[in-house]
């Protein structure tokens, strides 16, 4: 599993690139493709799984390399959003810090809507996002608040479990 992983994050970038010269906000992209699919997801979602960031972008034009990426049958579609409109048609949706105010609204507009919520802003994970990233020692970590995901009737694989620091 963790081969499959790490492979799936290698295929994301050009052989070219040197694991020094990828930015960390182009590996929590491959992580966040990776964290995709290795979720169940409803029956009922679309075709097309959209990914939203919403607030101020950290990823940059790095993350449009995740558009039409296959999930399964599906296939990402991104999208930035700058304000909570539309929420409800997301199905993975990044929260940046600069919504960190708002985090509590965020959660209830979306409550009910199977969307895999994640965060790079510590304080989130505690407070109802569903994966937390963090750089630890340079080196990209996540932890997973399976209640938050049950809750949004998503089923994380035990294969992604095993490899977060954390699962709660």
């Amino acid at each position: 599993m963790r081969i499959t992983l790490i492979g799936g994050l290698i295929a994301l970038f050009p052989m070219g690139d040197r694991a020094d010269n990828v930015s960390e906000y182009s590996l929590k992209a491959a992580f966040i493709y990776n964290f995709a699919k290795f979720v169940e997801w409803p029956q009922e979602t679309d075709a097309v799984l959209r990914l939203c960031v919403l607030g101020e972008d950290p990823f940059g034009p790095t993350l449009d390399d995740l558009q039409d990426k296959p999930i399964g049958l599906r296939k990402l579609a991104v999208e930035r959003l700058p304000s909570m409109e539309n929420l409800r048609r997301c199905r993975i949706l990044f929260i940046s810090e600069s919504e960190s105010d708002k985090l509590p609204l965020i959660l209830k507009a979306i409550e009910g809507s199977s969307a895999l919520t994640i965060a790079d802003t510590e304080s989130f994970l505690e407070r109802g996002v569903m994966i937390g990233m963090t750089l630890d020692d340079n080196r990209i970590t996540f932890e997973v608040n399976a209640g938050a995901a049950r809750r949004a009737k998503l089923e994380i694989s035990s294969k992604l479990l095993r490899l977060a620091k954390r699962v709660y």
